[in-house]
């Protein structure tokens, strides 16, 4: 008995060292990344930052934290948390508080929610390569300039494909319930009946010009390709379905297609002319066009290519201007 006390008694003595010589390399990696963003242009402050979650966690903790990003954004939390286990310390959970802001440029941003938390696994390699990552936000609400929108959930989670190569290749996954628009827009379709939208998704695949890992927060990668597998809409009624291939040049400018399928055409141009995206007495001209133009479509259903091409857009014959950039880095 008394040399099993004494292995238990030796193991506790090794697991603390263990723990406290691990917390203490976690401060200096901490200290080692912080520097390694301020010198990138980042300014990064806390009240307080702190390790806690002995034996078997290592909790970090910081106060008061505010990010500024080199180009002047910048992000304002009362609290973030960073837990991990002890033995897994390459997946962690992040937790966020109740209340965030982003200033853009002076442009105030302000998010509210009754939960908000997340899990990221990182590859074991020094570069911490990103190999999956979920985000949960319950009651979401965003605040803008007197503009504001709500929705019930937000999920966001991404992968490694399998049988892609590396972390360059990052399967995204988004999903919003209940979405509530900005009022200015809620008061122009109160009439149509239309309540909250039910769900939005989003499944596609980026391919990166570098990996997501360590170095991606400090120099975000260019976007090189996105497949979109899946786009969904649904909102009392109306439906709209996408997947396509676009390609994204060194300029930032996408070229490719996205075929879009719109249900219940009808009743989406009653709330296009409803929140005054389109002309009363223009609506019968474009639902018949809408339907020529679907070529198959039928029962309020037409399908139309999305197409991005020399720096444009264009919704089947119909142009829409100049198409937007996605953002280039290294």
């Amino acid at each position: 008995m008394r040399k099993v006390i004494l292995v238990v008694v030796a193991a506790a003595i090794v697991w603390s060292g263990y723990w406290f010589v691990g917390a203490a390399a976690l401060d200096r990696g901490i200290d080692a990344a912080l520097d390694e963003l301020r010198a990138e242009g980042w300014r990064i402050e806390a009240a307080d930052r702190g390790i806690s979650g002995f034996p078997n966690r290592f909790d970090t903790s910081f106060d008061a934290l505010e990010i500024q990003a080199p180009d002047g954004d910048r992000l304002t939390m009362p609290f973030f948390q960073i837990l991990a286990l002890s033995y897994k310390p390459n997946e962690i959970i992040a937790i966020f508080p109740p209340e965030i802001s982003l200033d853009r440029g002076g442009q105030v941003v302000r998010l509210t929610n009754e939960d908000a938390r997340g899990s990221v696994t990182f590859r074991t390699s020094p570069d911490l390569p990103l190999d999956h990552s979920a985000f949960v936000i319950e009651d979401l609400l965003i605040e803008s300039d007197g503009i504001d929108f709500s929705m019930d959930e937000l999920r966001f989670a991404t992968r490694i494909p399998p049988g892609a190569p590396d972390a360059r290749h990052q399967n995204i996954g988004l999903s919003a319930t209940g979405i509530v628009l900005p009022e200015q827009i809620g008061r122009r379709i109160e009439a149509t009946g239309l309540g909250p939208i039910e769900v939005l998704r989003v499944d596609a695949t980026l391919d990166f010009a570098a990996p997501i890992d360590r170095h991606a927060l400090g120099n975000q990668p260019r976007i090189d390709k996105i497949d979109l597998h899946d786009l969904a809409l649904d909102w009392g009624g109306i439906g709209l379905d996408g997947e396509g291939l676009i390609e994204i040049g060194a300029d930032g400018l996408p070229m490719g297609d996205i075929d879009l399928t719109l249900e219940n055409v009808d009743r989406a141009i009653e709330v296009a002319v409803a929140a005054g995206l389109i002309p009363g007495n223009r609506a019968a001209m474009i639902t018949q066009g809408l339907s020529f133009l679907g070529g198959s479509g039928t029962e309020g259903r037409v399908t139309l290519p999305l197409r991005f091409a020399d720096g444009d857009m264009m919704l089947g014959p119909i142009p829409l201007g100049p198409a937007p950039r996605i953002g280039v880095g290294r």
